[in-house]
This record gives C-alpha cells, structure tokens and sequence, in this order.
C-alpha cells in the first residue's frame, strides 16, 4: 500500500460546530473523546454503560462496550502516544448522534497511525449504551498487522 493520507472527510476548521449549543448527548460524546485524548481511558468508559453493546466495521461482530473498552486499553499500549481525535460535524436525531472524527496516534516504534472515523452513537441517561464505528479497514490492518494487541485480532 502507497503512503499517502486520505482527504478527511470534514474540515476542522470550516466544520468545528459551537460546543455552547450541544445537546447533553453530544456534550456526553465530546467528553468522551476527550478524556480518551487526553489518555484516561477510565474516565472515558465511565460515561458508558459496560453492558452495552458496541459494533465496529474491522471486526464485523457485536461486542459489549466492556469488552471493547479492555480491546481499547490493549492498542493503546502498544502506542507510545495517546489517540487523539478531533471531532468534526455531529448530527443528532433523538438519542442517537452521528459524529465524524480523525484520530492521530504514535505507535512504540515512531510510526504514525492515522485514520478517519464515522461513529453512529447512542447516548441515554448521560452513558453512551450503543455504538456502531465505521473506519478504513486497510489503514488499521496495515497498521496493526502482525501485532499481538490489535483489538480486532482478539
């Protein structure tokens, strides 16, 4: 595969929306992001609901948000910098919020892995209790490949 990064699908810039306005679910997920940025990934589940449940493309199955909180855990020590996302345009219709993001991280070895997300979440009573995750499944297999930790892999 070339080494060339996608065009994002959002500007952040152009696109960044005014967090004074958001719904609390909106408010829920940006908290969410930001505390797994900022690399505190205990206080980023704690806005879910463990049994939850969570889909994502790569590994094509359902899984409980616990589950997936302890696949997240296992990546991001294989990385030397925390996954940082920035959140672009959200579009909320009920509980259910549609977000698009990026997210940025260094691996222990220096490389970069960088990829774009399309998140469709749902947020009841201040937890996240429902997700589906859309990415580019050959960035993330190229990144992770012949790596013990990677989430889908387990």
């Amino acid at each position: 595969m070339t080494d060339r990064r996608s065009v994002p699908a959002f500007d952040p810039v152009e696109d960044l929306e005014e967090t004074a306005t958001d719904s609390p679910e909106k408010a829920v997920i940006r908290q969410f992001f930001g505390r797994w940025s900022a690399r505190d990934l205990d206080a980023a589940f704690e806005l879910t609901d463990p049994e939850g449940e969570w889909w994502h493309l790569t590994f094509g199955q359902k899984i409980t948000l616990g589950e997936w909180a302890e696949r997240v855990r296992r990546n991001q020590s294989l990385c030397s910098d925390p996954a940082v996302f920035t959140l672009g345009t959200m579009t909320q219709e009920g509980d259910r919020v549609s977000v698009l993001a990026t997210m940025t991280s260094t691996f222990l070895d220096g490389r970069t892995y960088w990829n774009q997300y399309h998140y469709l979440i749902k947020v009841r009573n201040g937890r996240i209790v429902w997700g589906r995750e859309f990415s580019d499944p050959r960035l993330s297999d190229e990144a992770f490949r012949d790596r013990s930790g990677a989430f889908w892999r387990q």
